[in-house]
């Protein structure tokens, strides 16, 4: 356990989309203070991060932590890469965060799991949708049956194909996953989260020979109370298509919506037989800081000090990628 008023040591590997966004919020944090920046395919990229945020650049994890120390490590790496710097991380002593989806394969999962017993150290993995304030409204309001019997839940998140991450390795099916893995796992942990683990599932998964390597996917799963939960991801939106997500939630006694048609997207719309109700995000739990990658890296360095069980547990990020692995292998059936 931390001290109060201690200011904790990190390094961030990965200098892509998701690890600017993570250095970007720990500027913003109190209790923290980046010492590195860790890329070995990209040194020179770290090196101009490294100038502005005031720290070291190094080419390799294990160098930069015998350099400079670090209570945690920040793993912003493509996905098939997850296990090996979190592991290299927490047996030299720092605690970690890693981006989902947790790994690739749930061999790389329990190891990492395993060695974070071993060694004392705790593991995270950055679900951001769990610190987005709908999503926290939800999980409440279905707990609490505010609309009695949850039905029918609806996800979806589609975005053009993604040409941002480094060496397009988004696009690799064999470092990402492909489309269900690193885009509807946002979707999948937010059903498990609200339901539980799934009874049944469907999937489908539709490719194009423009764009090998994304797909548009369909998954349909069924949870023992009864709920049925359908998601939709793409990352077959023609370029230029703005990113869109957004949920309906059915229940016995009304409808919650945000994002769609009918609901401005810094609104939560529910719809009873009595009324429609208008619900602003900004007043809800976790809207009070700058974005939800705030939210998650503060919630994640409050933790290391209190001790206090992270949001997301790793059973529950394991279930995530152990539910994308069932669908695709229930696509793959004769």
């Amino acid at each position: 356990m931390f001290e109060p008023g201690i200011t904790m040591k990190g390094i961030v590997v990965g200098v892509g989309f998701m690890g600017r966004t993570h250095l970007e919020s720990y500027s913003r944090q109190k209790d923290a203070r980046i010492v590195a920046i860790v890329d070995r395919n990209n040194l020179e990229a770290a090196k101009l991060l490294a100038a502005r945020y005031k720290c070291d650049a190094f080419a390799e994890l294990g160098e930069a932590i015998e350099a400079v120390g670090a209570d945690f490590v920040d793993v912003c790496l493509p996905t098939r890469l997850h296990r090996e710097a979190a592991v290299l991380a927490m047996a030299k002593g720092a605690h970690v965060l890693v981006e989902k989806p947790f790994a690739l394969n749930l061999d790389d999962i329990d190891e990492m799991i395993a060695v974070s017993g071993s060694f004392g150290k705790r593991l995270m993995v950055a679900h951001v949708c769990r610190f987005m304030p709908q999503y926290m409204f939800l999980k409440k309001a279905i707990d609490a049956r505010v609309l009695g019997k949850p039905i029918f839940f609806s996800a979806w998140r589609l975005s053009e194909a993604p040409s941002w991450s480094w060496n397009n390795w988004l696009q690799d099916r064999k470092l990402s996953g492909g489309t269900n893995l690193d885009l509807s796992i946002h979707d999948i942990d937010i059903a498990n989260w609200l339901f539980g683990a799934p009874a049944t599932c469907k999937y489908h998964e539709s490719n194009s020979n423009v764009r090998p390597g994304c797909s548009h996917v369909l998954s349909l799963l069924s949870y023992v109370d009864g709920v049925t939960v359908s998601i939709e991801g793409s990352h077959l939106m023609p370029k230029g298509y703005s990113f869109t997500d957004g949920f309906r939630m059915i229940c016995e006694k009304g409808v919650w919506e945000w994002h769609t048609a009918n609901t401005p997207p810094t609104s939560i719309m529910e719809f009873t037989a009595d009324a429609t109700r208008e619900i602003p995000i900004d007043t809800l739990d976790g809207s009070g800081l700058n974005n939800p990658y705030d939210e998650e890296i503060h919630h994640f360095l409050a933790c290391l000090k209190t001790e206090e069980p992270f949001r997301i547990s790793l059973d529950e990020a394991k279930l995530a990628v152990s539910t994308v692995l069932r669908l695709i292998a229930e696509e793959a059936l004769p």
